[in-house]
């Protein structure tokens, strides 16, 4: 059962505390919308005019109609890049997780952000990777993708809470979903059939 937040949507979110994913016990997977993050942060770096963050959005191609959206550009490298999102995980299975999105990158401009290389890493650190949509598959639809870099998410312990922070790099690139899974190489199909985890608000 997945408790809801509601909130309007094209609203920009700076509340921390507002949602905790949980996974089902026993579960090998934890299945997110993007919209239920715990932290999101403004570009304290571009001027006011300019703001760069994440913002919800109705679309009506995401899974519940709703997905996150950067409203402008952000910064070609993590470190410099300020706008970001955090999602707060608890973990009932430890092991080694591959992380899975559900994004829609309409051009080569629009296809890119950056997400933490790890659990719990610092959002000013340079511990972020690049996650895009490759050339050949930019399109108007949402489209399930894997994590490039080859580090797993590691858990270590049942019942551990972390935090997974996404950047921004590209500005209208879009995200709906966020899949944590035990096994590496989930299909689409196998993906979409995947229950969302529990979400606890604040």
């Amino acid at each position: 059962m997945k408790i809801a937040f509601i909130i309007s949507t094209a609203t920009l979110l700076s509340t921390a505390g507002i949602s905790e994913i949980i996974q089902m016990e026993k579960a090998d997977f934890v299945a997110f919308e993007a919209e239920d993050f715990s932290v999101s942060e403004k570009d304290k770096n571009i001027a006011a005019t300019v703001i760069s963050e994440w913002q919800v959005v109705p679309n009506a191609l995401a899974g519940n109609g709703n997905a996150i959206k950067a409203v402008t550009g952000g910064a070609p490298i993590p470190e410099s890049s300020t706008a970001y999102v955090t999602y707060k995980i608890q973990f009932t299975t430890p092991g080694l997780y591959t992380l899975y999105f559900r994004a829609l990158g309409a051009t080569t401009a629009h296809r890119s952000a950056f997400h933490s290389d790890g659990f719990d890493v610092d959002p000013a650190s340079v511990d972020f990777k690049l996650f895009n949509i490759e050339t050949d598959k930019i399109s108007d639809s949402f489209q399930w993708l894997k994590q490039r870099s080859a580090n797993r998410f590691a858990v270590q312990k049942p019942n551990q809470t972390v935090e997974f922070t996404v950047k921004i790099r590209q500005r209208f690139y879009q995200i709906d979903k966020f899949v944590f899974s035990l096994k590496p190489n989930l299909t689409g199909e196998e993906l979409d059939r995947l229950e969302n985890s529990q979400v606890m608000t604040h």
